[in-house]
């Protein structure tokens, strides 16, 4: 013979006259579960970005400035300031680009120059680079400038030198953390500061202020070179290029705003309503409430006679 037994357990208290305590209580507490994670997700703005690991595309602009450090003197190589150098300033140099087919995100440039005694150098390179947001008008190439700068103690016939590139958002101020959010507008797409257009206005400080203004760029992060001592009338520099894959912040689209939107809003609402529930079961079993009644959960057992 089976028995099913119910157990109800309720613990009922009078009314009072009016909007009661616990009442009020309850419509604060379901207010504050509702209300409270739209609140800290306005505050903490983490639905407004979309963070993307992506890999850009680089070319070649070949504009460039090559400052070689002698032990007798500075000599400056560039094919776009033909006229703003001075004969004795000039060095005769030819370059050689080797563009990586297989990884779009590297590069290697030679420089092959005729002087002697090189203890170190300084180059100016404009590299052209596109990823998703970070284009000009026209979803062209936008030019970067990246300085790379090495000394050796002794003089040298050949400098190689790999360096690693990085994206760099920084906002404009606290204010304004959007400012370095893609995709880039205004001054960070605006042309660069080539020595073929300003031959005369040229030269490095200018070019790193123009750069260094842009609040959403390309900088060097960190490089090493290998130098080789020694003396033939001749000087060798290998720069290889790499920009690997980056962490983008852009801004989020009307659909990201929505699914992240819902994601963070339903996170905060379940451990909410979690401590509300159990801040309940504890307010009534102490009798705290001394004017509302609960209704226990029914639990149903069987017994086997």
């Amino acid at each position: 013979m089976l028995l099913w037994r119910r157990n109800i357990k309720v613990n009922h208290f009078s009314y009072s006259k009016g909007l009661s305590l616990p009442l009020l209580y309850l419509i604060l507490g379901f207010l504050v579960v509702l209300i409270l994670p739209l609140l800290i997700i306005y505050h903490v703005d983490q639905v407004n970005t979309v963070n993307d690991f992506v890999a850009p595309q680089i070319r070649h602009t070949k504009e460039s400035v090559l400052i070689l450090h002698t032990s007798s003197g500075n000599v400056i190589y560039s094919p776009g300031l033909p006229n703003s150098v001075d004969l004795s300033e000039r060095v005769l140099c030819s370059t050689t680009i080797q563009p990586n087919y297989n990884y779009l995100s590297r590069i290697k440039v030679e420089y092959s120059c005729e002087v002697d005694g090189v203890i170190g150098y300084e180059l100016y390179a404009y590299v052209g680079v596109k990823l998703a947001g970070f284009s000009t008008v026209d979803r062209e190439f936008v030019n970067q400038l990246i300085l790379t700068s090495d000394y050796s103690n002794n003089p040298s016939i050949s400098a190689e030198t790999n360096t690693h590139i990085q994206l760099n958002q920084l906002s404009i101020s606290r204010e304004n953390p959007k400012s370095a959010l893609l995709p880039a507008e205004g001054v960070n797409i605006s042309p660069a500061f080539l020595p073929s257009r300003a031959s005369i206005l040229w030269n490095g400080e200018e070019a790193l202020r123009n750069h260094t203004a842009r609040n959403i760029r390309f900088d060097q992060m960190h490089h090493q070179t290998r130098w080789s001592a020694g003396s033939d009338g001749s000087f060798s520099l290998k720069i290889d290029y790499e920009f690997p894959t980056v962490l983008s912040q852009r801004a989020a689209e009307t659909w990201a705003h929505i699914k992240y939107g819902f994601i963070q809003y339903m996170a905060f609402f379940t451990v909410f309503a979690v401590v509300f529930n159990r801040l309940n079961d504890f307010l009534f079993e102490n009798g705290v409430f001394a004017s509302f009644s609960k209704m226990e959960k029914i639990y149903l057992y069987k017994k086997e006679i």
